[in-house]
């Protein structure tokens, strides 16, 4: 952890750095770092002195992936000095590490547990007070996060992504406390209870941020996901957030047609919400020389 303090001793910049190890070592700031981007002067004080911090550790290059709005302005001066632009395009995979580009957040000013579901599609709607009375909603506690886990990982077979260990998911339930909740709404067949959806939400910063989440595809027409995303929009009117973090979205929003739409498709039509660009994944060379061949060999591998 690193800052950067003014003349006042005031914290004016700060970020998590992973150093990680291998044949081109590197270090990493994921979602950040925090710091007023428009400040330039501040901009060029970071990237000089994490320059030379990292360098001293051996790293050949940085990344960085600000959860910062797009801006053609912040854009140029990072490249002023000497930043990489890993491209605009809204994929995940899109960059060396990768990452969320687009996010749909929902605006909730001045909406209460009376008219919050007002503005949802009406087919939303339909779904979520009508289902069925058979399915429970309820959170998991930390001895259960294996029906999680497996949720998890059959919605990473069925989407082809890489699914977290059991690990991840209890360090995160260690290292947040009550602000990560997850949640499962499970089914009651032959008398048993079948977990058929789950998502990890994280409170943070005045909203909740839908996190990670998935659910079994046989269950498909019990609406699992509406009634996650309903219980925690409803949750965060109770709290007075201004806002409820649908999180990532991939594809074209513009094109019905696209891959990935169907996410953007689901998560607007909650109503009165906004497609958010990110800015993207920035790299900062820090041995040029090795720098270069580490692009050769990525390159190669593919």
């Amino acid at each position: 952890y690193i800052g950067v303090f003014d003349e006042n001793e005031k914290l004016v910049a700060s970020a998590q750095v992973s150093i990680i190890a291998g044949k081109f070592p590197s270090a990493d700031i994921t979602a950040g770092p925090l710091l007023d981007f428009s400040n330039t002067e501040l901009l060029k004080f970071f990237t000089e002195h994490i320059k030379n911090f990292l360098a001293d550790k051996n790293c050949v290059y940085l990344t960085i992936n600000p959860n910062i709005r797009y801006s053609e302005t912040i854009l140029t001066s990072l490249k002023s000095l000497g930043w990489q632009y890993s491209g605009r395009i809204n994929a995940s995979e899109v960059g060396i590490r990768g990452g969320i580009r687009w996010i749909y957040v929902k605006d909730l000013k001045d909406q209460t547990e009376e008219n919050y579901q007002a503005a949802y599609a009406k087919r939303h709607r339909r779904y979520i007070r009508n289902h069925d009375p058979n399915l429970i909603l309820r959170t998991l506690n930390r001895d259960e996060l294996s029906i999680f886990t497996n949720i998890m990982q059959h919605t990473a077979e069925r989407r082809h992504f890489n699914s977290r260990k059991d690990s991840y998911f209890e360090s995160l339930y260690d290292r947040f406390g009550d602000k990560v909740i997850y949640k499962v709404v499970e089914l009651i067949q032959d008398g048993k209870k079948v977990p058929i959806g789950a998502i990890a939400f994280i409170e943070t910063n005045g909203e909740v941020v839908s996190y990670l989440g998935g659910a079994l595809s046989e269950y498909a027409s019990y609406r699992a996901s509406h009634l996650l995303h309903d219980d925690m929009i409803r949750y965060s009117v109770q709290k007075g957030y201004k806002r409820y973090n649908f999180y990532g979205i991939e594809g074209d929003i513009e094109n019905p047609n696209s891959e990935g739409y169907g996410i953007y498709e689901f998560k607007s039509k909650f109503g009165t919400g906004e497609a958010i660009e990110l800015i993207g994944e920035f790299v900062l060379p820090l041995k040029k020389a090795q720098y270069s061949l580490f692009k050769l060999a990525r390159k190669l591998k593919r």
